[in-house]
């Protein structure tokens, strides 16, 4: 295989999909970051001031999805798959080095428009928006 077809299955290869969708257009931009949060319960400072910490057994993982600079339409599809409280997130998971799929909900949404462009081919304007994250924490 060339140089060329293995650059094409890369740039094809699905990380992220949401309720089932792949996340290819827009398709989120490197770097990906994916992380574990410990949580702590009734955790502080002793009297004799030593730190008493109860770590909860479950981590909770997050994903933060970067996008490029994308028009309305890509924006509108986007903001459609997030429009549920409860989302299923299949995403490569660093600590099973394979894709893995959770429970997860979104935080707040804050498209920004960059600018509006004419498109002469189809004689619309478009809203352009500026590069757009997404926080997903799993239940």
């Amino acid at each position: 295989m060339n140089e060329a077809n293995i650059q094409a299955l890369l740039d094809n290869y699905q990380i992220v999909y949401i309720n089932g969708v792949a996340l290819n257009n827009p398709k989120p931009a490197p770097p990906y970051n994916f992380s574990k949060k410990e949580q702590d319960l009734d955790s502080g400072v002793n009297l004799t001031g030593y730190m008493e910490r109860n770590v909860l057994e479950h981590h909770r993982r997050t994903l933060d999805l970067t996008f490029n600079s994308m028009n309305g339409t890509q924006m509108t599809s986007l903001l459609n798959l997030m429009d549920n409280p409860v989302l299923s997130v299949t995403a490569f998971d660093p600590w099973f080095n394979e894709l893995r799929t959770y429970e997860m909900m979104h935080g707040d949404l804050n498209p920004t428009i960059d600018r509006f462009d004419y498109n002469p081919d189809t004689g619309i304007i478009e809203a352009i928006y500026n590069p757009f994250t997404i926080q997903l924490v799993e239940y």
